[in-house]
């Protein structure tokens, strides 16, 4: 059975704080975000379908607008009873779809941030001679808070456009 919720969008985010000349720290920007949820299936089926459905959606971005491959790295997060374990399901889902073209690494754990939960992914690409950590995205518990269900999944993405522009 399939109950998910799949909904995309671009906004211009707006910065109220001031970063200086901060490198990358744009005072308004734009983002492709993606959101998708459902309740928990078992065994991270959830979690394994619904994040690699967004990398597939970035890696065919892009291919098609920069003929560039993506690198995915996924760092450990807090907030799932096994997050190392959520991890190595959510790889090697990755790696039974065979998915050309894209590098698969991992980060630097980090529990104190409380924002995603289990793990968070950085997208990264190279267009022409220069790297770009262009996007991330990760599980958090918003929905299970709102509904007060632990079963509800929430996986949010995003990458910044205006890098993509300049």
């Amino acid at each position: 059975r399939e109950d998910l919720f799949r909904y995309c969008t671009t906004h211009r985010h707006v910065r109220a704080q001031f970063f200086g000349d901060a490198p990358g720290m744009l005072p308004h920007f734009h983002l492709f975000c993606m959101v998708t949820s459902g309740v928990d299936q078992g065994s991270y089926g959830f979690e394994k379908q619904s994040l690699w459905e967004h990398i597939k959606v970035y890696q065919s971005i892009f291919k098609a607008l920069f003929e560039s491959d993506i690198e995915v790295i996924f760092s450990e997060r807090a907030g799932y009873k096994d997050s190392p374990g959520l991890i190595s399901r959510v790889i090697s889902h990755g790696h039974e779809l065979q998915l050309e073209n894209i590098t698969i690494s991992t980060g630097t754990p980090y529990k104190g941030n409380q924002y995603y939960k289990g793990l968070q992914f950085t997208l990264k690409t190279v267009i022409g001679d220069k790297e770009y950590y262009i996007g991330d995205g990760g599980f958090v518990d918003w929905t299970q808070k709102m509904l007060e269900n632990k079963k509800e999944r929430l996986l949010i993405s995003a990458i910044g456009l205006d890098r993509l522009l300049l």
